[in-house]
């Protein structure tokens, strides 16, 4: 019985071994059928996607530059609440040595960053006044609404860079006979704040010309330093911007009541935008002069400035809806006076109806014009 067990495992057993070797055999078979096999190309993607610490690894560091006595940032320039997301904290760290990167080097990268994290970079950047003509390209993207600048040596050349403009038609691949447009810029500005001396009206009129679209413009105190130019900028931009919700100019030593009028003459001499307007169906190419325009109202804008109380009530009085003047030192005037005013003495009827008040008041006091004692509630 023994032997017979022993043959009959050993059968077994070599039947198993067999088994398991034809099943390897298939396997190596079929894994050389899959090499042979024309490999499926790969979807292509407009942007590859790359972690937050693949994206800081790529970012080449440069030799550290002297750091120069920055002055405290304008309001418009100071970098947003922190939002707790991890690229949100690269974004501070990057735009706090964003001096440190070599601009050629780091633009692929940068490239590859959504619009929210350039903006933070920016407004990090220039808080700290880093900025120059190289590294401004750095934060230009397409999807960037809301722009900060502060740097001693940026000028003309470096902000053109944001300026929206068109690259041209370049072929999307050999395939495709037909050209695609390509754009730079940012083709998205809503909000731009400058703090750079040496930038120019020009800058300003070309950006107009290019992001019609532009609903905020902040001037730091030192923006456009060369005497005439920031407040050319800012009429041009109160002028042919029909969006324009908030000039601020807060600090700048210019903005005062003769300046802000002429910044502001326009609301009041063209207060609405005319289109012509003609009836349903009709040919707008006839009667074209005895048509009514119908005009379209401005929104308002919000001027911020530091001028006195009596300074911001004649602009209000000026330009009435058209423009609300914000003015937080003629606020602290107003303030000042009410704390200065002393209340209205008190008349003989109210003295009297305080103390017949005080005297009921107390439980069990007996008035002399009463017949009946006062009894405090149960």
């Amino acid at each position: 019985m023994g032997r017979k067990k022993g043959k009959q495992s050993q059968g077994a057993g070599s039947k198993r071994g067999r088994a398991a070797q034809d099943r390897m055999r298939a396997r190596d078979t079929r894994d050389d059928l899959k090499r042979l096999l024309p490999r499926p190309e790969r979807p292509r993607t407009t942007q590859p996607t790359l972690s937050v610490r693949e994206l800081l690894a790529a970012l080449p560091r440069a030799p550290k530059r002297p750091r120069t006595t920055a002055a405290p940032a304008a309001l418009g320039l100071r970098a947003p609440a922190p939002t707790g997301t991890l690229l949100d904290a690269c974004s501070r760290v990057i735009g706090a040595h964003l001096d440190r990167y070599p601009p050629d080097a780091a633009a692929p990268v940068f490239s590859l960053l959504p619009g929210r994290a350039l903006e933070t970079i920016a407004a990090v950047a220039s808080e700290r006044r880093l900025f120059d003509d190289a590294l401004i390209g750095l934060v230009v993207g397409s999807d960037v609404e809301r722009l900060a600048i502060a740097g001693e040596s940026v000028t003309d050349a470096g902000l053109n860079q944001i300026v929206p403009s068109s690259a041209g038609a370049v072929a999307a691949s050999a395939w495709d006979s037909a050209p695609v447009q390509q754009f730079s810029g940012c083709l998205r500005l809503r909000a731009l704040a400058l703090d750079v001396p040496h930038a120019t009206a020009a800058f300003v009129r070309r950006l107009i010309a290019a992001a019609p679209d532009l609903e905020e413009l902040t001037l730091a105190p030192r923006a456009l330093s060369t005497p005439g130019q920031a407040p050319r900028a800012a009429a041009d931009a109160v002028d042919a911007l029909d969006g324009l919700r908030l000039l601020d100019v807060r600090g700048c030593s210019w903005a005062d009541g003769p300046t802000l009028g002429r910044v502001l003459a326009s609301r009041a001499v063209a207060p609405a935008v005319v289109l012509p307007c003609w009836g349903a169906g009709a040919d707008p190419f006839d009667d074209m002069d005895t048509d009514e325009p119908t005009p379209r109202a401005r929104p308002q804008l919000e001027v911020r400035c530091d001028v006195d109380d009596l300074t911001r009530r004649r602009l209000q009085a000026r330009f009435r809806d058209g423009v609300k003047v914000v003015s937080a030192l003629a606020e602290a005037e107003r303030a000042k006076r009410a704390a200065q005013i002393p209340p209205p003495p008190a008349s003989r009827l109210s003295r009297s109806l305080a103390a017949t008040a005080t005297s009921m008041a107390i439980p069990g006091h007996m008035n002399p014009r009463m017949t009946q004692p006062l009894r405090s509630p149960r």
